[in-house]
């Protein structure tokens, strides 16, 4: 399992950092998520390799977040 942290661009509420936490989890292979709204971080665990950045903004598509590499 690997655990990664990223930015996550335009959070301003605890409602965004929940839409952010629901779609990642969403994800094949993601087995937790910690959103930080003070940090605008989110510290995700996976287990599988193939899980990309493009996939994690690809979960968030239709919203206004995006994340990065922190």
């Amino acid at each position: 399992m690997k655990t990664q942290t990223l930015n996550v661009e335009n959070m301003k509420c605890m409602g965004c950092a929940q839409t952010v936490k629901d779609r990642l989890q969403d994800l094949e292979g993601v087995q937790a998520v910690h959103v930080d709204l003070n940090t605008h971080t989110a510290q995700i665990t996976y287990d599988l390799d193939s899980l990309t950045l493009e996939a994690l903004n690809a979960s968030l598509q239709g919203t206004p977040y995006k994340v990065s590499e922190a």
